[in-house]
């Protein structure tokens, strides 16, 4: 799409923003107008035919032809850009001009804020640093950005262009921090809108509701979680989520049919996962906890022991709830999870008859410089390297200058079936 279409409509960036008590505020009402276009009157059945000879001409507005609505059941316009003439017309449709088949006409069209749409509206009132407005993202009906300093006085700007724009967000934030604590709580203010935080949702056909403020997600990895749990098969695989969060890794599993494990040292994400796994009708694959991640392991691992001991001597045929081993462990939590692989020391030493699981610890680095987090993993977990099965699956640029990846491997023998050393209080400083 050509811009130049649409700036005999557009106003001015002076008239498209009015000062209000000192702050920037979006003038709707200098989007609403009515335009007088060409328009070429046509029977329904050349539409198409006519559309395709004069794409070039036709008036559009966010890559969409601009077309009204049907004049009668028979005919409807075409609309086409302000300058264009009958001359410039190819030669079959100053044929069908020529025959009387079609006419062309002038057009009344009423435009607003959503004809031009967010990006042309972003574009024409906020400064061209601003880009991190221009890459918000939605849970429910919350819109949340993140800014640099120089951007701050933009906000409000921003928010009502977000709020115009986009139908189903009523409330819009500045997520001040990515993250705080060892609850993963977000930081964040209210910009615009309605002071509600509750969100209820969908992602990749799974159903959430929580307060967005009092947990940690991230609705920009979708594709990732697809990715790993894609890997899973139906009533064999089993999956830890050590940093759950709300959840999603652990649904997405559930709901393909496999058992998981869901754990978060935040309480409200705890009660979040416990939620979901009702709403989406898996509540009897999904175990949630609520314990750092350190007394995690163990415990679940003293369920896993006493489920396997008991499935030798009756076949678990009278448990009411079975604990199989894990297959695949999940550790998104990029900043530090590899500082966790030693939890794994020792998983199997007590049942070494046990699959290793699959690890998958997620982390940040600068892109391309991999080998410093790889070469940390195999000190942490005390071993020199991850064996043949180690992936590393890049993801999205987490800001400018770090990446997000993904290291998978399959646990090492030598780490499952050691005991960890524990060193006594009395031994060195």
């Amino acid at each position: 799409m050509s811009v130049e279409n649409l700036r005999h409509f557009l106003p001015s960036a002076k008239e498209a923003v009015k000062v209000v008590r000192g702050i920037n505020t979006l003038n709707l009402k200098a989007f609403r107008k009515t335009i007088t276009t060409p328009a070429l009157y046509v029977p329904n059945l050349l539409c198409n035919d006519v559309r395709t000879l004069e794409r070039q001409h036709l008036l559009r507005v966010n890559d969409k032809t601009v077309l009204n609505g049907r004049i009668d059941q028979n005919k409807s316009h075409v609309l086409l850009q302000p300058d264009v003439t009958s001359e410039s017309f190819t030669k079959r449709v100053q044929e069908l001009l020529a025959n009387g088949e079609i006419q062309l006409q002038t057009c009344n069209v009423d435009v607003s804020e959503h004809t031009f749409g967010f990006d042309m509206l972003a574009d024409l009132v906020l400064p061209e640093a601003c880009y991190a407005y221009k890459n918000f993202r939605v849970t429910g009906h919350v819109a949340q950005f993140s800014y640099t300093d120089h951007e701050e006085d933009y906000a409000v700007l921003a928010a009502q262009v977000i709020l115009a724009l986009r139908k189903k967000v009523r409330t819009v934030v500045l997520q001040v921090d990515e993250v705080s604590g060892v609850e993963r709580l977000p930081v964040m203010k209210l910009v615009a809108g309605d002071d509600d935080f509750l969100v209820d949702f969908e992602d990749l056909g799974c159903r959430y509701k929580f307060d967005l403020r009092k947990v940690f997600w991230n609705s920009r990895i979708g594709t990732e979680r697809k990715r790993v749990v894609a890997q899973l098969k139906k009533n064999e695989h089993v999956v830890c989520d050590l940093f759950a969060g709300v959840g999603p890794y652990s649904i997405m599993a559930a709901k393909k049919g496999c058992r998981a494990y869901a754990n978060d040292i935040n309480s409200h994400c705890a009660t979040a996962i416990s939620e979901a796994a009702s709403l989406n009708n898996v509540a009897n694959r999904v175990s949630v906890f609520n314990l750092d991640v350190r007394e995690f392991v163990p415990r679940l691992m003293e369920k896993v022991i006493a489920w396997e001991a008991q499935c030798q001597r009756h076949d678990g045929s009278d448990s009411r709830e079975s604990w199989p081993m894990f297959t695949h462990a999940v550790l998104n939590l990029p900043r530090t999870a590899i500082d966790f692989l030693d939890v794994f020391r020792g998983l199997l030493v007590r049942c070494p008859h046990l699959p290793l699981p699959l690890i998958h610890a997620y982390f940040i680095c600068p892109d391309q410089c991999t080998d410093e987090s790889i070469q940390h993993a195999c000190n942490v977990l005390g071993v020199e390297n991850l064996g043949t099965e180690l992936e590393i699956h890049e993801m999205k640029k987490f800001s400018p200058k770090l990446v997000r990846y993904c290291l998978s491997f399959r646990l090492p023998g030598d780490v499952a079936f050691t005991l960890p050393v524990v060193k006594l209080p009395n031994e060195g400083g």
